[in-house]
């Protein structure tokens, strides 16, 4: 016969393991919750039976349930934390953003979202066209893209080849990084909803997948900019967006990326941290119950703001492309994600 601590330490375990996979459980009222874009800080081991595991994914669950924003610190988990290889990352792209227009274009292989990545110029982008504004106008940014690691992609070497040399061992040590940070936020996803841990990432790994690397630098501006601001209003188009946003972001008077919550516009203020989003796939993918987070990039509004330029470099998180993303509790139709993705595109680059 059982005793009483070997029946409980039984139920602690019908709990935990289930045919669906692992369970977490998220019951908190988050219908009745005000929304708020929470800090979570990474346990330092991803384990299910973890009071501190537990806690991370209820709150991620709760962010991206109300605002589709969570902001992630990695104090915990620093084999993931890229503060030194972003330092260095930050320097060299200041490097190439401020050399002649006539060598950036030397890496201009296309449009924004072409399958090599490259340089695109200010004044192509039109962002807020993909989410219904045709009235902002074209972006106040230029870019580089890299669409896969080019440390460690199946891309031929003439392909590989084609980015700026001095770039490509940080861009790979950095992406190598935010690979891993992908496949654990998704287990954190899967935990969420009662699936088995590798659910979502059976979708991406192995590649190629729908990840990217892009660094976007936002000139400094002249008083007027036309009534434009730095990027429009949009949702993001594919699964996270891993943010390491410019650290003026969390100084007053030099714009930065908000978040509209409600009504409101929210500055948001990373303190550190990495700024990660829900796209539009995790929409699909949750049947509604994460939201694509609507945020925009505004402009300074000080002299001093103005006089300086804003360097962010956001990791956007997408499965393979042939994937149909739809609701895993098989409500409502799937979206094949290279088709949106590519829909997307083609509408901000018109």
């Amino acid at each position: 016969m059982l005793s009483i601590l070997e029946l409980l330490f039984a139920a602690m375990v019908i709990i935990f393991v289930l045919p669906r996979g692992v369970i977490v459980p998220v019951s908190d009222d988050i219908d009745n919750e005000i929304p708020t874009i929470e800090r979570v800080y990474l346990p330092s081991t991803l384990n299910p039976d973890y009071a501190t595991t537990i806690h991370a994914v209820k709150k991620l669950n709760r962010s991206l349930t109300t605002t589709g924003f969570v902001i992630i610190h990695l104090d915990n988990a620093p084999s993931l934390d890229p503060t030194s290889t972003l330092h260095t990352l930050r320097s060299l792209a200041t490097d190439f953003f401020t050399s002649s227009m006539d060598e950036k274009l030397k890496y201009n292989f296309g449009p924004y979202g072409n399958p090599s990545g490259g340089y695109t110029p200010m004044g192509v982008e039109n962002v807020g066209s993909t989410s219904g504004d045709e009235e902002t106008g074209k972006d106040l940014v230029e870019n580089y893209v890299y669409r896969t690691n080019p440390l460690t992609s199946n891309e031929d070497t003439k392909t590989s080849n084609r980015h700026p040399r001095e770039l490509t061992d940080v861009v790979g040590e950095y992406f190598g990084k935010m690979d891993s940070l992908c496949s654990i936020l998704n287990r954190m996803t899967a935990m969420a909803f009662g699936l088995d841990l590798d659910y979502f990432n059976d979708f991406f790994f192995p590649g190629p997948n729908g990840n990217s690397l892009r660094i976007a630098h936002y000139p400094p501006q002249s008083e007027s900019s036309d009534n434009r601001i730095r990027y429009g209003a949009h949702t993001d188009y594919q699964t996270f967006t891993i943010l390491s946003p410019s650290p003026t972001d969390d100084l007053e008077g030099y714009g930065g990326l908000e978040v509209l919550v409600g009504e409101e516009w929210v500055k948001v203020e990373s303190r550190g941290g990495l700024v990660v989003n829900a796209g539009d796939l995790w929409v699909d993918w949750t049947g509604g119950r994460w939201k694509s987070g609507m945020h925009r990039v505004t402009n300074p509004t000080t002299e001093r703001g103005r006089g300086e330029g804003r360097l962010s470099i956001p990791f956007f998180t997408g499965p393979r492309p042939k994937t149909v993303v739809g609701d895993v509790w098989g409500e409502g139709k799937g979206v094949e994600a290279g088709e949106h993705l590519r829909r997307k595109l083609e509408k901000s680059n018109g």
